[in-house]
Parts: structure tokens; sequence; C-alpha cells
């Protein structure tokens, strides 16, 4: 499994409680028709349509009321919020800087500078935010939280295990802080205590799809898989649109060759995350597989325009392009993979293949060669 999902916001609103908030949105909005000036419901509209997920609508009201001449904390620190959520992070930056003296005692307001500013790339300012926030509430968990999030986004993982840790301990039953956790000690090798901490997380929520879908994709990696299926399978009851559920489920489906089966659970991640390169990166996987090399080449030309650093794009085009005999652009292909990661052994020696077809054979030599040293456990020539 490659696909980790943090709960980085708000945890997805199980159907149940998605109904009453459906419901709370549309009798405040029909409060606010009638009352058009009030900001109380403006705001309840607002908070409401965030927590159902629906951020553009969202915005939309908190706009409104802006440009009516509204300001509040909670109405600025609501319009970046929403700004960060449709994908416009440097603007929800300037939000918050022309609020800055008004948001200036506000941890809310500096946990949300934090995620605004990690989502527009700057994250040592991120991190700086967010222990702002901690400073200002030192007994906040979700100050903390917010912390171990900026830090483990800058690459700072000891001390984002610090700050989930001291979150948990203000608040023992934040699913998401133990979600985190899990997360970090996956990627840290510590596969017991990432599972431990998976494992508190969907019992202290058991709502919780984002900690369903990677408690499903760790025993997914270890060849648990009916326990992964039954994890990944209640996500998607909570959420039906759980992008790491359908992805982990895809990747067990192309685990056990059940290609049908995966080519729909991709299909269904795209649609609910259509920007996230892993998902792009296994959808060409799959065609590969299943012997569709012009939609292979078409994937992995986009998945490498997105991801150029990454040489398995530029493998996996070549083979695509390999198969249809595109002999020259199949060697440009390796050729990139191989100048990108050198220790690629397959990449050198489809590269000797096509070399090979080309007649190229003293290159084709030497490509076999470079290929050889590496399968035998030596670095390629050069």
């Amino acid at each position: 499994m490659k696909f980790r999902s943090p709960s980085l916001s708000s945890p997805a609103v199980a159907s149940s409680s998605n109904r009453d908030l459906r419901d709370r949105a549309e009798n405040t909005a029909r409060r606010l028709k009638a009352e058009p000036g009030r900001l109380d419901l403006a705001l309840e509209l607002a908070q409401t349509l965030e927590r159902l997920g629906e951020h553009r609508d969202a915005l939309r009201v908190v706009e409104r009321m802006t440009q009516r001449g509204a300001s509040t904390p909670e109405l600025v620190r609501l319009r970046a919020e929403c700004l960060r959520r449709v994908g416009r992070a440097d603007e929800a930056v300037t939000v918050l800087d022309e609020a800055a003296e008004m948001l200036a005692e506000s941890p809310g307001a500096w946990i949300t500078r934090g995620r605004c500013l990690a989502a527009a790339g700057r994250l040592e300012e991120a991190v700086e935010a967010s222990q702002t926030a901690a400073r200002l509430d030192p007994a906040g968990a979700d100050a903390q939280y917010a912390l171990g999030v900026s830090l483990a986004r800058a690459g700072r993982g000891y001390e984002a295990e610090q700050a989930y840790n001291r979150a948990i301990r203000l608040d023992p039953d934040m699913a998401k802080a133990h979600i985190n956790l899990g997360i970090l000690y996956d990627g840290l090798g510590r596969k017991e205590e990432a599972l431990a901490s998976l494992r508190r997380a969907t019992a202290c929520d058991p709502e919780s799809a984002v900690g369903h879908a990677n408690l499903g994709a760790i025993y997914g990696e270890q060849g648990r898989r009916e326990e992964a299926l039954a994890e990944l399978k209640r996500a998607l009851e909570i959420d039906p649109r759980s992008a790491e559920a359908h992805f982990n489920l895809a990747l067990l489906y192309l685990d056990e060759g059940r290609l049908e089966e995966a080519t729909g659970a991709l299909a269904s991640a795209r649609e609910t995350a259509p920007e996230d390169t892993r998902i792009l990166y296994y959808s060409g996987v799959l065609a590969l597989r299943q012997g569709r090399h012009h939609e292979t080449v078409s994937i992995f030309s986009e998945y490498v325009r997105l991801r150029g650093d990454d040489a398995r794009g530029y493998y996996h085009r070549g083979v695509g392009l390999l198969r249809l005999s595109r002999l020259d652009e199949a060697i440009r292909s390796f050729q990139q993979a191989v100048k990108i990661d050198p220790g690629h052994q397959r990449a050198h020696y489809y590269l000797g293949v096509a070399f090979d077809r080309k007649g190229l054979k003293h290159e084709a030599r030497l490509a076999y060669h470079a290929a050889d040293r590496l399968d035998r456990g030596g670095p390629p020539l050069g």
C-alpha cells in the first residue's frame, strides 16, 4: 500500500449527522433569506456548510457578508479557511494578513494561518504560526495537533510526534491526532506502533473513515487481506467518497490480480480526488497491466508532467512506448528514468531492449551491463 491520508482537518461527517447538518443548513438559509442582514445567521450557515464539506458555498455566504462590511475574527478566519479549501491558499494568507491586528490574540486564527501557509508551500512560516497558536493556548489540544501537522509537513518528524502526543495527553479521545501519529509511525517503519495508534483512533471515533482507511492500508501491506477489506469497506460505508479507501481497495485488487474490480475502485478514487498524482500513477500501472498501451502512455505523460522528479513515471511511460514500438521515444523515456534514478535496474534493462530493437548493439550492451551489475548488487557503471 502506498496511499496514506492524514487527518489534516475535521473528519468526515457520519451520514446521520450529515442529515442533521443538512436540515440545519436549509433551515438557517430560509431564516437568512427572510433576514439577510443577520450576521449570526450567516456565520451559522457558513459554519454548517463548512462542516458538510461544501466550502465553495460556505465561501459565498462569507464573502457576501464581507462585501456588506461585516468583519469579525470568526468571519475572517472562516473566509480564509474556505479559500484554502478551494485551492486559493495565497489569497487566504492575504486575508489573514489584512486582519492581522484583529486576529493577533486568536489561537484559532493562528491555527488557520498555519494551514494556509502550509498549503501555499511556506512550511517554516506555517510552523511558526502553529507555534504561536500553541503559545496562546497552551492547554489547547487543537493547537498542539495543528503544530504537529505543520511540523510533519515540514519534515520535522520527531517534533511532530511530540506535538501529537501532547495533543493526546490534553484530549485522549482526539482521533485525528491518533491517526496522524499512526501515519507518522508508519513512515518511520514503526509498524506495530502505527497499528496501535490507528486502532486507538477507530476506538475513539468508530465513524472515522480516515482512521479505518489507513488501518486497512497497513493491514493490506502486511498481507492481512480479510482485515484490510473489512476496514476499507467500513470506511466506504461511513464515507462513500473516501478517496484513500477507494484507492487502497484498488491496490488490494491489483495485488490479487482482480483487475476489473481495481478499475472500478481507481475510477471512484480519481472522481473524488482528480488531482492526486498517486491515483494517477496507479491508473497508469493498471492500464499497462491490462494491455491498454496508448492509455498507459497518455497517463504517464501526464504523470511526468506533474511529477517530473519520479523515475517510475518515465520507466512506465517507456514500457508503454516500447510495446507500441515507438522506440526513439521509449529510449528517451528510459534514459530520463536512469538519469533521475541511476539505480533503477529495470529501466536500464528495458533501455537495453529498446536499443537492441533499434539495432544499436553497443548501446544495448552497455545498458544490459548496467542492469546486470545492479541485479547482482553493484552500482551501475559511469
